[in-house]
């Protein structure tokens, strides 16, 4: 089959989804990246913070998504550039705090970046990470 259809596409809605994603994807140094993993629980901390004052935040999709994202960046030094970038793009995305869908501010505000960590895990091959949607 030439062309796969993909499961786990960029969101199209908002629009500029794939566009922030694509503008956190670089590849890093392998110890850079590794140096990620403590960062990327320094942001689930933060979230369950946040908590106390936005009932709206899914703590345990939170929780989810960061044990997605430091099992991405623990595969990081064995990936091929492409998907290092991804991986990069990804963490990044979710860490970030102007993505297009605030996660204070709307109860989905987290499935932009189940969606963004889902398309990476698919181009890498990765359907044990998948999150559910």
């Amino acid at each position: 089959m030439i062309f796969k259809k993909r499961r786990y596409p960029l969101p199209r809605f908002p629009h500029n989804v794939a566009r922030e994603f694509k503008l956190y994807c670089e590849v890093l140094p392998d110890e850079r990246v590794l140096e990620f993993i403590p960062e990327v629980s320094e942001v689930v901390a933060h979230f369950h913070e946040l908590s106390e004052q936005h009932p709206l935040l899914d703590i345990e999709r939170v929780d989810e998504i960061g044990r997605m994202c430091t099992e991405l960046l623990q595969t990081y030094p064995n990936c091929k550039p492409a998907h290092k970038r991804m991986i990069v793009g990804a963490v990044r995305y979710f860490a970030s705090t102007d993505d297009p869908m605030s996660e204070t501010s709307f109860a989905s505000g987290l499935d932009d970046d189940v969606r963004v960590l889902n398309h990476v895990a698919e181009e890498l091959g990765r359907d044990d990470l998948y999150l559910e949607e």
